[in-house]
């Protein structure tokens, strides 16, 4: 690959389309958003990071915002010759212990199975809006979700992650409340996990909380998301 600074591709979170990032891609002309499409899978999503590498000519920079983050650490982990850097944006956490549901199931919070709206719901949804409709979107990655979290877990346990700097952001609207207290301490389990398995371990991890801070970060602090990538880019 050529030198240069690196590109920088984005996996949104759930039923987010490029266009919540405007902010962002005005602000890093190099950052791009995948566009996930209907029936792929966190592999498929992954594998984008190596065909943007190859685009680019470059190692690109990783970043995975909500249930993204899950597809922004596979690619590293899976194409990590095509990866600059990782940096996670208030980024879902997998659950220990997770197993895939059988096809049309998914599970509830409390781990029983039900019915997955994968081909009722999604498909109603479809029919109003078509699948790049936002509600269409969100359901379709919603029903992926689980599949997704068992397959991180085990691409954590097969795929090592490379030498490459490790940004993780996290929000919360404040440290006073208990739920807001809990989020901070699940991405500080997060950022500890990643720093296992780094080659530099927890030096090779950087930990930033914003706060206060929605969800939405593009929205309420781009800046942070801007300086975390621009640091992957020049390292």
């Amino acid at each position: 690959m050529s030198s240069g600074p690196p590109a920088a591709l984005l996996f949104p979170g759930a039923g987010l389309s490029a266009r919540p990032y405007r902010r962002l891609t005005r602000r890093i002309p190099s950052l791009s958003v995948l566009e996930r499409t209907p029936g792929g899978s966190l592999t498929t999503d992954a594998a984008h990071l190596a065909q943007a590498a190859r685009e680019a000519g470059r190692p690109v920079v990783a970043v995975g915002h909500s249930m993204g983050g899950f597809a922004a650490e596979a690619a590293v982990r899976l194409h990590p010759q095509a990866a600059a850097a990782l940096v996670l944006v208030d980024a879902s956490v997998p659950r220990e212990q997770v197993e895939p549901p059988p096809p049309g199931q998914r599970r509830t919070p409390e781990g029983q199975r039900r019915t997955s709206p994968s081909q009722g719901g999604v498909a109603l949804l479809n029919r109003w809006g078509g699948p790049r409709a936002p509600w269409a979107r969100m359901a379709a990655d919603l029903t992926r979700y689980p599949s997704d979290e068992a397959q991180i877990l085990a691409i954590r346990r097969d795929a090592p992650l490379p030498d490459v700097p490790v940004i993780v952001l996290s929000a919360a609207w404040t440290a006073l409340t208990p739920w807001h207290r809990r989020w901070l301490q699940v991405q500080d389990e997060l950022a500890d996990r990643l720093a296992q398995d780094h080659p530099g371990g927890s030096a090779g991890v950087r930990r930033r909380v914003l706060v206060p801070c929605g969800h939405g970060v593009m929205w309420w602090r781009p800046d942070a998301i801007v300086e975390a990538v621009e640091q992957g880019m020049v390292e």
